[in-house]
């Protein structure tokens, strides 16, 4: 009887284990109001507009160079990651946005990846690749590429998804961690 239950609750704390890391520890992806995201220089958000990918909610950022959209995320260190976002832009076929990803160290911000990408004026899906290096906690920066023109970006349902691997050496060592105690 003792080993149902004592299964029964590792079975459950690893459901809430892969259901912490399952977002990577990013917030409000949907954009259900801005919170924890925060805009950089004067880029202006409309939280009004409610053209989105999945119905629920979307950034609607007006920015020009030097400006961005952003999150401060805990992640595990030289953990390999998948950022995934839909965006559009109003009007402007030519636009062109960045992601980068920049490591934080004592307060300090340090460039780990950046990937170009190309919104397209209907929702488009996108997806990036990047390893943590040694770093516990990264900024998702969602910004306009150079030279670009003022432009009005909108972004939605923006994942961060551990690679699977990394989850599954966590669960196995959860699972042989309660067998030696059992």
């Amino acid at each position: 009887m003792g080993s149902a239950k004592q299964r029964a609750l590792g079975i459950a704390c690893l459901l809430v284990v892969f259901s912490a890391l399952a977002q990577g520890g990013l917030s409000n992806g949907t954009f259900n109001g801005l919170e924890p995201w925060t805009t950089i220089g004067s880029a202006g958000l409309n939280e009004a507009v409610s053209h989105t990918a999945d119905g629920s909610g979307s950034a609607y950022v007006y920015m020009t160079q030097g400006e961005a959209l952003q999150q401060s995320v805990a992640v595990v260190p030289n953990t390999d990651y998948t950022l995934s976002w839909y965006s559009t832009v109003d009007a402007c076929a030519n636009s062109f946005g960045v992601i980068s990803i920049y490591g934080i160290l004592d307060g300090s911000d340090l460039q780990i990846d950046s990937e170009a990408f190309y919104p397209g004026v209907s929702w488009t899906p996108h997806s990036f690749d990047f390893n943590t290096a040694n770093y516990d906690q990264v900024k998702i920066s969602y910004e306009p590429g150079t030279n670009v023109p003022n432009e009005y970006y909108r972004i939605d349902d923006v994942t961060l998804v551990p690679e699977p691997a990394s989850l599954g050496l966590l669960a196995l060592g959860l699972l042989g961690l309660m067998r030696r105690r059992s």
